[in-house]
């Protein structure tokens, strides 16, 4: 190294100079240009309760905080954003096969999007996003950025209504569904009731209770009197034929009120543990199809509101300015690096050259095979 220190010394003035040409000449200095927004909040709208039961939103429309930064790096955006400031041109590939996936490649050092997280492990939330922005010219850098998120605001807000319209259509068609179900119980149960005189089966079944019970206290009451009567006289008087065909009247219709299979306003209690539950699951099933109705009403209402949205999801809390000082390259770090990788393949270049002439040239094996070739010319 020593004696090559003149070589050295040359070339470390040439490639300081080359050096300083690259930085403050030939690269030129960019601009930047930021935006940075919040997020659209999460879980602000959309718990509904079924029941006594809390449930999410059928008609929810927007999209995920993770799924924006997919929604950025969509191609449609990119082609949209190269062709509105001709960056085919910027880049020079302007007749080159598949030039947009090149460009889509060198975009990313000039077009930039940031997540902004807080937790750690898998509990990460997002709590903020930014787009970056670089240019040769100040004002183009901030167009970009506005471009860029205008584009992502107006692509989410896209997507938020048309999910809100496929939510829309799809509650609209199941409330039509459960409506016609509900019209379908409300009729079996209109006909189960006029066949079976089974109107408010509950209350029936209490005065058929009742009416039991009284024609039961009216028969015992009668068949105590006859018992004392005959007990007081031995032979058959008009009183005890009399209470012996109220004893028979009264077994009938205890008979008929236990075992009566014909329809009836006061039903039999045989005839009761028939009807009662089918009254019973018929009332459930309505009752089930209303509040399923009254649910999917209100998620029809919220779609409806959803489709209709303007309000963009996105709050933007720094806006982009027009730079006036560049924000690269940063000249002395390109002079170092210029610097630092030619000297280092300078290096491995003597080092190359020290070990070939004073390692591998005096290997045996090697100077055997060059003895053998001069040998064999």
């Amino acid at each position: 190294m020593w004696r090559r220190r003149i070589f050295i010394s040359i070339n470390f003035i040439v490639v300081l100079a080359l050096a300083i040409v690259d930085a403050f000449i030939i690269a030129k200095p960019e601009y930047r240009s930021q935006i940075s927004f919040l997020p659209s909040p999460e879980g602000s709208s959309n718990a509904l309760s079924f029941m006594g039961i809390s449930i999410p939103s059928l008609s929810e429309g927007s999209i995920l905080n993770e799924q924006v930064p997919i929604v950025f790096e969509s191609h449609d955006i990119k082609r949209r954003i190269v062709d509105r400031f001709n960056l085919y041109r910027f880049f020079g590939i302007t007749k080159m096969k598949g030039k947009f996936e090149m460009v889509n490649k060198l975009l990313k050092k000039y077009l930039m999007f940031e997540s902004k997280e807080i937790g750690g492990m898998t509990l990460n939330k997002t709590i903020g996003y930014s787009i970056t922005c670089y240019h040769p010219s100040a004002d183009t850098a901030k167009m970009i950025c506005e471009f860029a998120f205008a584009l992502l605001d107006s692509t989410m807000r896209s997507i938020s209504v048309s999910r809100a319209r496929e939510n829309r259509f799809f509650v609209e068609n199941q409330l039509l569904l459960h409506k016609h179900e509900l019209d379908s119980i409300q009729n079996n149960f209109q006909t189960f009731q006029l066949t079976n005189k089974a109107f408010v089966v509950p209350d029936q079944i209490k005065l058929a209770l009742k009416n039991y019970a009284d024609i039961k206290s009216a028969e015992v009451l009668n068949e105590l009197k006859m018992k004392s009567l005959q007990g007081e006289f031995q032979s058959d008087l008009p009183a005890i034929d009399e209470l012996k065909k109220n004893e028979t009247v009264y077994n009938q219709k205890l008979l008929q009120i236990e075992s009566d299979e014909a329809p009836n306003v006061l039903p039999s209690l045989g005839l009761s543990a028939k009807l009662l539950p089918q009254y019973t699951n018929l009332m459930r099933d309505m009752g089930v199809q209303e509040q399923v109705i009254l649910l999917l009403s209100r998620e029809l209402e919220t779609a409806q509101i959803e489709e209709s949205k303007t309000v963009s999801p996105l709050v933007v809390v720094d806006y982009p300015y027009v730079a006036d000082y560049k924000a690269r390259p940063k000249r002395l770090l390109v002079l170092v690096e210029f610097l630092v990788m030619e000297h280092f393949f300078l290096l491995l270049l003597f080092g190359y050259q020290f070990y070939y002439t004073n390692v591998f040239l005096k290997k045996e094996s090697v100077q055997s095979f060059f003895q053998k070739l001069k040998s064999a010319s």
